[in-house]
């Protein structure tokens, strides 16, 4: 279990981290230390599932994780290193990359927990608000060619909210439905949060930088302790 706190603390930090060096423009070292904290939270997950023995849950769970990784590095290679011609392709492999690992989460959680219908209509309350934030404010937010895919990416992302909202529901007593909640909202700030950072007037802010990478690898970290809460 130290082991799990020790390197879950070093992912946030070391996620954190590769922000500094994104303000500074030195891509080499921001890939680096980011990799290193997604390695880590993978190692937490690892660590997590040799404790509690192999599971559906925490299969899925790992390879979502996984997923989520491989994304974010080609985030960072869209913004970065990657010729001008290529980014496009690489920012749209990372959040497919992303886009899957949410269909992932959601499954886990839909097999994993009985889902209350009820809930139902909360899966387009996200959706509901980009298209008001897109028709508000047409000259402060800029989705071009990606309005399709941020629509489809909203509804999966939202998706995954109301399935941790509804494993809280039925888990609320328990370690498990708190992490499960806590992650969902979490992921939900961040990608939000990126949501601004690339295609608003707000493109770039340093605060933005920061608010997506602490809660996204929390997030991460506390997905990755729900498989030893499960």
């Amino acid at each position: 279990m130290i082991a799990i706190y020790i390197l879950s603390a070093l992912s946030i930090i070391l996620g954190t981290l590769s922000g500094y060096f994104n303000l500074r423009k030195n891509p080499t070292r921001r890939i680096f230390f980011k990799g290193l904290a997604s390695l880590l939270f993978l190692a937490v997950a690892l660590i997590a599932l040799y404790i509690k023995g192999s599971s559906l849950y925490s299969v899925l769970v790992l390879g979502a994780l996984i997923l989520g990784t491989i994304g974010d590095l080609y985030l960072c290679l869209n913004e970065n290193i990657a010729i001008k011609e290529k980014a496009t392709n690489l920012f749209l492999i990372g959040g497919a990359c992303f886009f899957g690992g949410h269909i992932l989460f959601s499954v886990v959680y839909l097999v994993s927990v009985p889902f209350s219908l009820y809930l139902i209509p909360c899966v387009f309350v996200i959706p509901a608000l980009l298209g008001v934030a897109v028709l508000v404010g047409r000259k402060k937010i800029t989705l071009g060619k990606y309005l399709p895919f941020a629509f489809a990416y909203g509804f999966i992302l939202n998706l995954m909210l109301v399935v941790t909202i509804n494993a809280f529901i039925h888990n609320y007593n328990n370690a498990f439905g708190i992490l499960s909640l806590v992650a969902g909202i979490l992921f939900v700030i961040s990608d939000g949060s990126l949501f601004f950072k690339e295609f608003s007037h707000l493109k770039g802010n340093p605060v933005l930088i920061y608010v997506v990478l602490v809660t996204y690898y929390i997030a991460q970290c506390l997905f990755a302790c729900s498989i030893l809460a499960y």
